[in-house]
This record gives structure tokens, C-alpha cells and sequence, in this order.
């Protein structure tokens, strides 16, 4: 959904002398008729817009102070992203509405540093915030069924928040995460602290051992599960979107296999690529080591 302001001319007379501020309902019916005066605004993105659209359907909608804003000439120069959620979710919410900024407005609205979630626990003095907060957001969009691409969609502050709400023991996970000894592999503790996460529910005293050995790499046999899944991040080479996601698969599958006392000659992805219907199912005990 995408309204641009159409005119052929640029409009000469003021609609508005001086600003005006006040606290609105913005209903569907005003949010799409608001959307009919967007004037040059940037490409919607929907994902954006859809993530506004969760925290209104949710009831986690909050009055921050940020504002919509229409020029002096009465038309939208901020504000269409949250409009757009309006209408699609079809819920109310209220906001800050400024009418009769600068027209020039539009060309500095939102170019400051975006203040993220890692700012947030930062400020908050919560530890290893650097490492939570891309966990948090992993576990966000795990919970919501997203388990193809962890880059996809964006996760709301409000989303961040209720997440870690119910997920204490997301604390525990990067605690371990940042004092786990890392010898040779090259992956981001914040993965490291999800997947002990997802590992965590499937039997914690044998995660905590299984995620040790594919930090460490120590005393592993040649065709020891963890090996393999070391050996295939180490000749990844530059990580890229689809890296996180697939060191999750092959590691639910090295998991399996060790828990069951199984070798892999080799951690082979499915064909088709990963889907969320295709992901392993956790073992939750385990098996004696076959002997070789």
C-alpha cells in the first residue's frame, strides 16, 4: 500500500502559519485518509510496517512522543509506515501529530542513529548486552515460526521486550555464551548463546556439554559429530544472511547424532534448501557412544 501526492504543481498558499500539536486517535478510516496526502515519502517497506501492525494487533502500541507530521501545506511527510499498520491491522492507536513543519522537514526526518535493543539493556546496565540482544531477537523470531531466515523481518521494541519476559533464561544462555573458551571457530557468541537456547529445552546438562565440545573442539574423535559441524563452519569462509540458519540445522543435526552415538561422515543440508517444516526434531536423551 503505497499513497503519493499526485499534484502536478507545487502548492503556493499555507495551509497552516504556525505549528500545531495534539495527542490523536488515529482510527483505520483517518489513517487511510491521511495516507491520501503522502507527498514524496520514501519506498514503504512493508516489513516495517508490519511490524507496527504486531505491536498494535498486541495491544503493545506505546505513546512514545514520536510524532506524524504533516508540512505547511497539509501534507504527510512522516509517518506512513505506522498510518500503513493502522489500516492493515485495523486497530486504533495514538500518537503525536504535528501539522505545519517545514516542508524541507521530510529531508531529516529519521537520518539519526536509531537507537537499538542493545542500547537499550546497555542503558538499563544489564551485562553482555552486546551479546543478548541478537539472541533475543533470534528467539523472537523462532517463536514466531520464522526458521528460514533470521534476517527477514524486522522485531519491534515492544517484541524484544516480551521475549525476553518470557525467556529469563535467555540471561543464563549468554552468560554461558561469553565465558564459553572459543578455539578455533568462527561464529558470533550471540549464535552460539541461541543455540544453547534451543538445545537448552531439549535436555540442558547434555546442551551445556555439547555446546563446550563446539567451542573448545577438544578431544574429539575424527568421526565425532561436533568435529564435522566444526570442520564445515571453519570452511565456510565469509559468513553471510544464510550462515546463522544453517549452522542451527547442521548443529540440530550434529546434536542428534551425538545423542543418539552416532558418526557423520558429513553434515549435508536437505535438498531444497531449509525449511521450517524440515528441521530436525531435538533428541531429548541420550545413547552410549557406539564403539568404533
Amino acid at each position: 500500500m503505497e499513497h503519493v501526492h499526485k499534484g502536478a504543481e507545487e502548492p503556493t498558499e499555507k495551509v497552516y502559519d504556525e505549528l500545531v500539536v495534539k495527542v490523536c486517535l488515529i482510527t483505520p478510516d483517518l489513517a487511510a485518509q491521511w495516507l491520501e496526502a503522502n507527498y514524496r515519502n520514501r519506498p514503504l517497506r512493508e516489513r516495517g510496517s508490519d511490524a507496527y501492525g504486531r505491536d498494535a494487533e498486541g495491544g503493545k502500541w506505546v505513546l512514545t512522543g514520536d510524532t506524524i507530521k504533516f508540512d505547511w501545506f497539509g501534507r504527510l511527510v512522516d509517518g506512513q509506515h505506522r498510518l500503513t499498520a493502522v489500516v492493515k491491522s485495523g486497530r486504533s492507536i495514538e500518537s503525536l501529530v504535528v501539522w505545519g513543519v517545514d516542508p524541507e522537514a521530510r529531508k531529516f526526518t529519521d537520518t539519526g542513529m536509531a537507537r537499538l535493543f542493545r542500547d537499550v539493556l546497555l542503558m538499563d546496565g544489564v551485562e553482555h548486552s552486546d551479546i543478548l540482544a541478537p539472541a533475543v531477537r533470534r528467539v523472537a523470531l523462532w517463536n514466531n515460526g520464522e526458521r528460514v531466515d533470521f534476517k527477514r523481518d524486522k522485531v519491534t521494541p515492544a517484541e524484544h521486550e516480551e521475549t525476553l519476559e518470557k525467556h529469563p533464561e535467555l540471561i543464563h544462555c549468554v552468560q554461558f555464551a561469553a565465558s564459553l573458551a572459543l578455539n578455533g571457530i568462527r561464529v558470533s557468541r550471540s549464535l552460539l548463546a541461541f543455540m544453547y537456547w534451543v538445545l537448552l529445552h531439549a535436555n540442558p546438562e547434555e546442551a551445556e556439554e555439547f555446546m563446550t565440545r563446539v567451542g573448545t573442539g577438544a578431544n574429539l574423535p575424527d568421526d565425532d559429530p561436533i568435529l564435522r559441524l566444526r570442520t564445515w563452519v571453519s570452511e565456510y569462509g565469509r559468513r553471510d544472511r544464510r550462515f546463522d540458519i544453517e549452522f542451527v540445522w547442521k548443529a540440530a543435526v550434529a546434536w542428534n547424532a551425538w545423542m543418539e552415538g552416532r558418526t557423520l561422515k558429513k553434515v549435508q543440508l536437505p535438498r531444497g534448501g531449509i525449511q521450517q517444516d524440515n528441521f530436525p526434531t531435538l533428541r531429548t536423551t541420550r545413547k552410549e557412544r557406539k564403539a568404533a
